[in-house]
């Protein structure tokens, strides 16, 4: 079983009864979403103040969920303790000593108040924002954002475990993107695309908050540009406050970083050969500048496309810039070879994913592929659940087909894997798969559903009965 913390305050002049009431929900919240998204069983516990010296069981934890606003930062009290678990927990010397820590933000508030372990650590927004400002009034379920960002949350912190299953295995490397942090009017679009991209399995940078100097600030951001294939900046009406101890904002300031990395690159013929970066500009078709120093910088963008190495401005709605980004990807990522090189003559792979109560089934479907002179690729349960992870992706990396058996067992183990089969290229393959197909073969034959075009599927009682327009795909 693994555990995460959830940090949070008793102290009587910090949480009211309505936000003991909040407190508690979110927690219970919080356990059933990771139940959903993780195959393996997680544990959501509570640390306050009060337990930090009698227990010690914050250190067998995967990661820690801090529940955060202005007034426990002010309080001496907790922010002293904030500051003892922090040091405790944090992995000195590491540049990624923030992965494991998530910051759940009920208000706003001073980041200089935070310790420093915990300013760079990736937030959530529960509190309710109007334009520019923040109410103060914290998000429930129902309003807003609050399951989307939920589910953002608890995604994240599942990833999160799954680095750390077994530390002794080199984790798979995902295909990054970078898409730059925008203004307030457009965070619900950036959520949705960044949404998009995480469910095909791509890396979203930056993963943590940009609470930098601008000299930092520039480095990270040019280190997320050089690890990624694409980078999108998002601009919307408003340009908005200045980013701090700086002349621009934090937009303007990530597309100047990412502009002067993109030159950097070119200048040298062994990095411009090498680098695979693309960047998309979006702005909503019908944009308008609310303010000067905006529309200055939009019409500045237009005016210098042409000098913009690799960049492209697009102005679609959301939902079709979307599909322009994921087929982008799609692109870039392809090459005349795969990644997994078949030896002359090898043997085409085919990955048969089922559900271990259905061993029985794929045994009898993998001895009719593998008659057909196909080498078959399938879980080994008795794996410990962290080699499965991994073994899951790499099949999925590796395989020229992936075929899907359903029993009907449960609707959302169907959905999660059919997901895995449109998500395989975000993983790092250099070739599409050449078939994809799902075999219905109990009760529920999902006629509810609808299956993308480019998956086959398969409704038949005898599992092996209609395989060959799966397979006529592979020769």
């Amino acid at each position: 079983m693994q555990k995460i913390c959830l940090i949070r305050p008793t102290i009587k002049d910090l949480v009211d009864k309505g936000l003991e009431s909040w407190c508690s929900e979110f927690s219970i919240n919080v356990q059933h979403l990771l139940s959903r998204v993780s195959s393996g069983k997680i544990n959501v516990t509570t640390i306050s103040e009060k337990e930090l010296e009698k227990s010690d069981k914050w250190k067998d934890a995967g990661g820690f969920i801090f529940l955060l606003n202005a007034s426990f930062l002010k309080n001496k009290e907790y922010a002293a303790f904030l500051k003892k678990l922090s040091d405790k927990i944090s992995k000195p010397g590491k540049e990624d000593s923030a992965t494991n820590i998530f910051k759940v933000n009920l208000s706003a508030y001073d980041n200089q108040a935070l310790p420093d372990q915990l300013l760079q650590a990736r937030a959530y927004v529960f509190y309710i924002q109007k334009g520019d400002q923040p109410s103060g009034e914290i998000l429930n379920p129902g309003e807003g954002e609050y399951w989307p960002f939920m589910l953002d949350l608890a995604v994240d912190v599942q990833h999160q475990l799954e680095s750390v299953q077994d530390p002794g295995k080199k984790p798979i490397e995902t295909v990054k993107v970078f898409l730059a942090q925008t203004n307030p009017s457009q965070i619900i679009k950036r959520d949705l695309l960044r949404r998009e991209l995480a469910a095909y399995g791509y890396k979203i940078l930056p993963d943590m908050d940009l609470n930098f100097t601008p000299k930092e600030l520039k480095s990270y951001i040019q280190r997320c540009a050089d690890q990624s294939v694409l980078a999108i900046h998002i601009f919307g009406d408003e340009y908005g406050p200045n980013y701090p101890e700086a002349e621009k904002n934090i937009v303007e300031l990530q597309f100047d970083f990412v502009t002067d990395y993109i030159n950097a690159i070119l200048s040298d013929k062994d990095l411009a050969n090498q680098s695979k970066l693309e960047r998309l500009i979006w702005m909503p078709p019908e944009i308008s500048p609310s303010d000067e120093k905006q529309e200055q910088l939009i019409n500045q963008l237009r005016r210098d496309i042409e000098k913009l190495h690799k960049t492209e401005i697009i102005q679609v709605p959301i939902e079709l810039f979307k599909t322009i980004v994921v087929n982008k990807l799609k692109e870039s990522l392809a090459a005349p070879e795969s990644k997994s090189e078949r030896k002359p003559g090898g043997k085409k792979s085919v990955y048969l994913i089922h559900d271990k109560s259905d061993e029985e089934t794929a045994g009898i479907v993998e001895k009719e592929i593998s008659s057909k002179g196909f080498e078959i690729n399938k879980m080994n349960f008795d794996n410990g659940k962290a080699s499965l992870f991994h073994l899951h992706k790499e099949y999925l990396i590796g395989c020229d087909a992936a075929l899907v058996l359903y029993k009907g067992t449960s609707r959302s183990w169907l959905m999660s894997k059919m997901k895995d089969l449109l998500k395989a290229p975000g993983l790092g393959r250099y070739e599409p798969m050449k078939a994809r197909g799902i075999v219905i073969s109990g009760k529920d034959l999902a006629e509810d559903v609808k299956f993308p075009s480019e998956i086959t599927v398969i409704r038949e009682k005898d599992p092996v009965k209609n395989l060959k327009p799966f397979l006529d795909k592979l020769k």
